[in-house]
């Protein structure tokens, strides 16, 4: 009102820059925790010996922190279910990943760490 009224477009873009200087600081502190959590979790199942196959399942949560084994198969470009079951299993059993939902067929897991620092 006061840019319509007085002119006032300093205090404006002000206090716009302002906003979007808070929104940059934001992001900047919620990657840094998301690349420390990723850091954590690698750290943590590179020394479990795990597989390729889970650590490239754990990245894709970074993208969707939410799946189903079929979108774990699709993830790992892998044709067996067990397979895919087996690694998102890898994922619980480390407490990455837990069962997300109340459904009992087409189970969904979900990485509820990543997601509370996207929401936060």
């Amino acid at each position: 009102l006061a840019v319509r009224r007085e002119g006032a477009w300093r205090e404006w873009v002000n206090f716009f820059l302002s906003g979007i200087a808070e929104q940059a600081r934001d992001a900047i502190e919620r990657s840094r925790r998301l690349h420390d959590l990723h850091r954590e979790w690698h750290g943590r199942l590179t020394t479990a010996r795990t597989s390729a196959l889970t650590l490239r399942l754990l990245d894709a949560l970074f993208e969707s922190p939410i799946l189903t084994i079929p979108q774990a198969q699709a993830i790992l470009g892998v044709r067996s279910y067990l397979s895919a079951q087996l690694n998102v299993k890898k994922l619980v059993n480390a407490g990455i990943l837990k069962p997300y939902g109340r459904v009992s067929y087409g189970k969904m897991f979900a990485a509820e760490d990543i997601m509370r620092i996207v929401q936060s």
